[in-house]
């Protein structure tokens, strides 16, 4: 990689400063996607979507940034996160947001044998420990 490229990969760590790791949003993409013990082969046209929006967004931007003077790059930047809402619904539809964990654990307690233990529901555990992190979170952040 030539010393003027930034890396396209990189970890995020939430309430800390920034540390200079851009063009993450594939990465993250497919980290969450991984989170997701529910998902199935009838998933994959979805899952791969959610990642072509990620990676449209990730190169748009690095290449504008990497071309500041360059009009036509900083225009497809800004066109490229109008692909953001895409992604979102992606996830969405994957269960992968917060909002859409909620909804997935209320209709998998309407249709799940309510004697499985939390171990044996890989969806609830998953969901309870998660739930659990981000309501922790928004507590913190008050």
């Amino acid at each position: 990689m030539a010393s003027d490229e930034v890396a396209l990969e990189g970890d995020i760590e939430y309430g800390n400063e920034f540390t200079g790791n851009m063009y993450v949003l594939e990465t993250q993409v497919q980290k969450s996607i991984g989170e997701m013990p529910w998902l199935t082969e009838a998933d994959n046209g979805m899952i791969t979507l959610a990642l072509q929006y990620a990676k449209r967004i990730d190169n748009a931007l690095r290449i504008a940034d990497n071309l500041p003077g360059d009009a036509t790059a900083q225009v497809n930047a800004t066109k490229a996160l109008y692909l953001g809402p895409h992604l979102v619904n992606c996830l969405k539809e994957l269960g992968g947001t917060p909002g859409s964990r909620l909804e997935l654990e209320a209709k998998r307690k309407a249709i799940v044998d309510p004697k499985l233990t939390k171990e044996e529901d890989k969806i609830a555990s998953f969901l309870a420990d998660n739930l659990v992190k981000v309501a922790a979170r928004a507590r913190s952040s008050k």
